[in-house]
């Protein structure tokens, strides 16, 4: 007996209309699989009842939509419905595991816990409690705003290693506190939650609900609810717990768990509304939209739209209505981009540490984890174009299409290689003076006058000026032009008036001339006069010791006879002794006057002399110094440095350093052009030349610039780019693929 396809009996359907569009949706309950169909594949279905074959349900369909389909449609329409399970006699095939960004662990039934759950936090959802939650989260939310500078968007500024633990067990209770607000929220609307476990998405741990039985919930607003309830449970956890944490004593431990879990609420809250990742956000959007399994649907069109219009394929699938075809494009290119954006962040950072870590090896592992990671997305890529080549391989293998192919390679080819480009490498750029005359205060009573003149080669020249040798001297420093003043050479830029200095000069100056007398003394004869005075001064003292000498022989001849004391003669003899020195000293004295000058002495003398008067000519000089001049025509201009008394700087060009990579050395020559713009004026362009490059400590080039208007300044920062010549395109594409790989692949092999 023949048997033909038959719709299973036990298949949970509800329609509902969208846009004017009549939509249903199945279930089969064995599979847990869902279905939406229009009225159209709807009616072709349920025309399957296993007394027609699939040309008498076509006629039927034609009769009932006066719309053409062919036998082996409905076929096929049939073959598709027996592999998802619809049909009697059938099971859905088991679906192979989609992507190795979405990968399934563990999952459990949770209809025990749920059944042992659900009227325990009913008194959740009364009134007064509903309003409590709300003010709670408003609250939060302002006490975390107002504290937004204590939870910084760095993951490693929040989390450390000590918190690890606590971490883990945070997330793992927040996590089952959102999917269970699904489940129990699911439950409340009659609906049935078979499924709970975990899964990898984009390589995050993730705890999961499958809620899939909301699609069948008649009333809208119950299937929004679902999807609602994980965020709001997290909202109010967010908003409790930042109350908690601002209102207990900071440095305790549980401080810091309330923390812990006010942040890990907030990131997996922003994570959670992502509408680009199969979460929360997307279904919500997808509810709101009305359009389930959005994601898919988008990148099918797109697909679709790009096979069409660069490949010339015919158009399959199911035409979208125009509102569909505007929601695919907008939200499709969204996913498209965050996905490409987070599989190329995770590249980057695997590859980044990989190869950081083992080098060579690494790179290999590197290679081999992403091709696993990554092949089944690889392999559907590779299906969807060799599906292109089998529709389109007849047109483009045709000889007068191969042809056009080769001549048209030919003709890129040669305009790559004839064709140059201009080559530009740039940085950020500080402007300088070309020449510059600075007075700096190095010390309590030192200036420091420092010329410079920028070129090929630098100028520098450095002179110091000492105010004063002692603390307390009053000194008088007057610049005689201010900020933004006009100064021609020679002009006196400022004046140091001491009176310090002046008291040293005249001081040093007297005792110039002492030493010179005194060095004159020393070297001229003695005079009669004063021999003569010498002379009475011995006859004198000669008159003292002959009579201390006659009283001591008197006072020693009794003392032998014991007339006299002890004491009395001990006097006696003091006193002669000291008239014996006296009478001595004396003719010394005498004997010296008569005497040439020693040797040394001269010497000693003369070296106080010579002293004395490098001296002199020290502070004469510091005294003429005391009024500095300009040595070139100029502005003064500001200073940063606080110690800087005045600036003085030539502005008709300046100097320009330019930062730039070390890997564009070899395209950069003196004397390339350079054009300037700085952040005060943007829309101006300045233009210059190279000087010469710098290598310490990063590679930079100095440029001369005009400013013939004076508009630019020293100090001031902008962005320049040097001119590098011109390159084929194909040595240009070749230089930029050779500088794509790091130096270290040369010595990984």
């Amino acid at each position: 007996m023949t048997t033909y396809p038959k719709i299973k009996t036990n298949l949970q359907m509800l329609s509902e209309s969208a846009e004017g569009v009549l939509y249903y949706i199945i279930k089969e309950p064995t599979s847990v699989k869902f279905i939406r169909l229009r009225e159209p594949e709807h009616f072709l279905l349920t025309s399957l009842d296993g007394t027609r074959t699939p040309a008498e349900a076509a006629d039927l369909f034609v009769k009932t939509f006066n719309k053409t389909i062919s036998t082996e449609a409905v076929a096929q329409f049939a073959d598709k419905m027996a592999d998802l399970g619809f049909l009697e006699g059938t099971e859905a095939k088991k679906e192979k595991r989609r992507s190795n960004l979405f990968i399934p662990l563990k999952a459990v039934n949770p209809k025990r816990s749920l059944d042992w759950l659900y009227p325990k936090p009913r008194w959740l959802l009364s009134t007064p409690m509903l309003w409590l939650q709300a003010i709670v989260v408003l609250l939060g939310l302002v006490i975390f705003f107002a504290n937004i500078e204590q939870f910084p968007f760095k993951l490693a500024a929040i989390f450390h290693a000590a918190d690890i633990l606590t971490i883990i067990v945070c997330l793992f209770l927040i996590t089952i506190v959102h999917e269970y607000a699904h489940a129990l929220t699911c439950r409340h609307f009659g609906g049935n939650v078979r499924e709970m476990g975990f899964l990898l998405l984009y390589f995050q741990p993730c705890f999961y609900c499958n809620v899939s039985d909301a699609y069948l919930f008649p009333n809208r607003r119950d299937r929004l609810l679902v999807t609602l309830a994980g965020i709001s449970a997290q909202l109010v956890l967010w908003g409790g717990f930042t109350i908690l944490w601002r209102i207990t004593v900071e440095g305790y431990f549980l401080n810091r768990v309330f923390y812990l879990v006010a942040a890990i609420c907030f990131a997996t809250t922003v994570f959670n509304l992502n509408p680009a990742i199969k979460l929360d956000g997307y279904y919500l959007l997808a509810d709101y939209l009305r359009i389930p399994n959005l994601r898919q649907k988008a990148f099918d069109y797109i697909w679709t739209r790009i096979k069409v219009h660069l490949f010339g394929c015919n158009p399959t699938g199911v035409v979208p209505s125009a509102r569909e075809a505007k929601i695919y494009w907008r939200y499709g290119l969204l996913a498209i981009a965050y996905s490409v954006f987070l599989i190329v962040f995770v590249l980057y950072r695997g590859g980044q540490f990989l190869i950081g870590k083992w080098e060579g090896v690494g790179f290999l592992l590197f290679l081999i984890l992403s091709l696993t990671i990554f092949k089944r997305l690889l392999v559907k890529w590779w299906q969807a174009l060799a599906s292109v080549w089998r529709e389109r391989n007849k047109v483009w293998m045709k000889p007068k299409r191969i042809a056009i192919d080769i001549v048209i390679i030919v003709l890129v080819v040669a305009a790559s290689v004839l064709i140059h480009v201009g080559q530009t490498t740039g940085g950020a750029a500080r402007l300088s003076a070309a020449e510059s005359y600075v007075i700096k205060r190095v010390g309590p009573s030192l200036l420091e006058g420092r010329y410079f003149r920028g070129g090929v080669e630098d100028l520098e020249t450095s002179q110091i000026f000492q105010l004063t040798a002692s603390d307390y001297a009053i000194t008088q420093i007057q610049p005689r032009f201010s900020i933004g003043d006009t100064v021609r050479a020679g002009d006196t830029l400022l004046t140091i008036n001491s009176a310090m200095n002046a008291g040293l000069l005249a001081e040093a100056e007297s005792d110039l001339k002492r030493a010179e007398a005194d060095r004159r003394l020393l070297l001229s004869d003695p005079k009669a006069e004063e021999v003569a005075t010498k002379r009475a001064d011995i006859k004198q003292t000669e008159a003292i010791y002959e009579a201390a000498r006659k009283e001591h022989n008197r006072v020693k001849e009794l003392h032998s006879k014991q007339l006299i004391s002890d004491d009395d003669y001990e006097r006696s003899v003091s006193q002669f002794k000291i008239a014996s020195s006296s009478w001595d000293s004396k003719k010394s004295e005498l004997k010296l006057l008569k005497s040439a000058p020693k040797a040394d002495e001269v010497e000693r003398i003369d070296a106080d002399v010579e002293k004395l008067q490098e001296r002199n000519s020290y502070l004469q000089n510091q005294l003429s110094a005391s009024t500095i001049v300009s040595p070139f025509a100029g502005v003064m201009i500001g200073t940063a440095d606080a110690r800087d008394l005045l600036q003085l700087a030539r502005t008709e060009s300046l100097m320009v350093e330019i930062d730039l990579r070390e890997s564009d050395l070899d395209l950069l020559n003196p004397g390339a052009d350079v054009e300037l713009r700085v952040s005060a004026f943007p829309g101006t362009r300045h233009h210059g030349k190279v000087l010469k490059f710098k290598l310490s400590p990063q590679l930079r080039a100095v440029a001369a610039v005009a400013n013939a208007n004076h508009s630019l300044l020293p100090e001031m920062t902008g962005y320049a780019k040097v001119d590098c010549g011109r390159i084929s395109v194909v040595g240009w594409l070749g230089r930029k693929i050779s500088r794509f790989f790091r130096l270290e692949l040369w010595s990984w092999f």
